[in-house]
Order: structure tokens, then C-alpha cells, then sequence
């Protein structure tokens, strides 16, 4: 496995690696990883931990952190440059009331979650700052979800939940959701990101104390193993999120993602 760091893509100039394939931005507390299925794997540290993280429709890549500020607020960001040697976190916001560990679009609504209370529900969050909209409803699940991506094409959010160590589907309605399958990994946090048809997932596997990145069987729930990102400390609390960096080609056809299942359902 080779690992740049941030020092070394720096003297190499602004040219990027070439990596076959779909390019994803994941962090590991504020360790900010840029992989595709193989080739190199670029690391930079970055000034705020990333609990979640996904790109919009318009190709920005965006996400809440999971850190407190001095106000005892937690801050929102648009990640900038994840395809350069130089990327960096500009705040959206700093008053996100809560840490918000999912973060999906659907149909054009932003989508998170929230544990309170006692019990885990499905939030909506303003598309800009990421600060809460309003309340859908429960989720039903011990732990909630720490990772969710959504399926446009079958009008499915999708969540991986660490209680039960399984997928589970979100309904958008009433929050509730519907356990799928076993992960077949015992894991403590993770982070979820659908593309071009494939429920891609970046895990805490406690068993091998790695990160690792790999796929989700939606109709099972198996989670399938494409490479080992890093390893982790045990002995802390790793927060996770995962997005994919999309290609300029590609960002009329995020724009377009809302639209499909819109149009499909009326």
C-alpha cells in the first residue's frame, strides 16, 4: 500500500495522482484520506474532525464535524481542493446544535441525524449551512445511523447502524428503519456513500483495528472488503465520513440526481 503525506504531494507540485475508477475523500478524525479502488492512497491532516460528509447535487463536498466549539456548538464545512495537493475545510456553519453523524440528499433535501434523548430520529438540514430544518421522525434503532447514502434511481436511503452491526433502510417519511441485513463485521463507527448503483462504506473494523473501505450488499446487507485504508488507535474515538470527489464531467448528472427519482414517482 503506498501512503503519501501531505509533505511529500507538495513537492511533488498540483498535478494529482491518476486513479482508475470512482476518487473518494474519507476522514479519519481529522486525517483525510483520497483513494480510489487501488493505486495510492493520499493523506493530508486537516484542521477539524469529519463525522459526515457527502457531495450535493451541485458537486460540493460537504459535511458536519464532530467537534465542539467555545460556544459548545458544533461546526459545519464545504470540504475545498479534494482533488488537489492542497485541500482545506471552509466553514458553512458554527451553530450546528448537535453532533449530525449521516448526511445524505434526496430528491433536492438534505438528510441527517441526531441522538437525543434516549432515542436516534431522521432530521432534514438546510442545504447551505447544514443546520437542522426540522424533525421526520424516529428511527427506531439503538445507535441510530453513522453512515447513510441514497439510491436515486430505486428512491432508497440507506444507513449502516453500529447497534446491530447491519444495513438498514430509512424510510423518509416517518423515519423508521428497516434492518437488512449483517455487515458480517463487528464495527463501532463508519460512513456510507451511494454511487452509480453500488452502497460504497468506509468501517472501523475492531476485529483487525483498520479502516477499511469496501462495498455493501443491499440486498443482504454483506459488507465486502476492497483495501485497508489505515489503522486506527484503540485506545480513542475515530470519527468517520466518506463522499466521493466527482469528476467535472460528472457534476450535471449529480445536479440531475434528484431529479430522476423525482420524475420516475410522478
Amino acid at each position: 500500500m503506498t501512503i503519501r503525506t501531505a509533505a511529500l504531494l507538495t513537492a511533488l507540485g498540483t498535478a494529482t495522482a491518476a486513479i482508475a475508477g470512482p476518487t473518494f475523500v474519507a476522514f479519519g478524525n481529522n486525517t483525510m484520506y483520497r483513494f480510489g479502488a487501488s493505486g495510492p492512497i493520499d493523506t493530508f491532516t486537516l484542521g477539524d474532525k469529519m463525522m459526515s460528509l457527502t457531495t450535493d447535487p451541485s458537486g460540493r463536498i460537504i459535511g458536519h464535524s464532530a467537534e465542539r466549539n467555545s460556544g459548545q456548538m458544533w461546526e459545519s464545512y464545504e470540504l475545498l481542493g479534494a482533488n488537489t495537493n492542497a485541500p482545506s475545510l471552509s466553514m458553512l456553519s458554527d451553530q450546528v446544535p448537535g453532533p449530525r453523524p449521516t448526511l445524505s440528499f434526496a430528491e433536492g433535501t438534505a438528510y441527517s441525524s441526531r441522538d437525543g434523548g434516549g432515542f436516534a430520529e431522521l432530521i432534514t438540514v438546510d442545504s447551505g449551512t447544514l443546520i437542522d430544518n426540522g424533525v421526520v421522525g424516529p428511527l427506531n434503532v439503538q445507535d441510530g445511523v453513522n453512515g447513510s447514502g441514497y439510491d436515486a434511481v430505486n428512491d432508497v436511503l440507506y444507513g449502516i447502524n453500529r447497534d446491530l452491526d447491519a444495513l438498514v433502510t430509512i424510510n423518509r417519511v416517518t423515519g423508521n428503519a428497516t434492518p437488512v441485513g449483517g455487515l458480517g463485521l463487528d464495527y463501532f463507527n463508519g460512513a456510507a456513500e451511494f454511487h452509480n448503483g453500488v452502497l460504497y462504506a468506509f468501517v472501523q473494523d475492531l476485529g483487525s483495528q483498520t479502516l477499511v473501505f469496501g462495498s455493501v450488499n443491499t440486498g443482504t446487507g454483506a459488507f465486502t472488503a476492497i483495501r485497508t485504508i489505515d489503522t486506527y488507535d484503540p485506545n480513542g474515538t475515530t470519527f468517520m465520513s466518506l463522499a466521493l470527489v466527482p469528476a467535472p464531467a460528472s457534476l450535471g448528472l449529480l445536479a440531475m440526481g434528484g431529479l430522476v427519482a423525482s420524475r420516475r414517482r410522478r
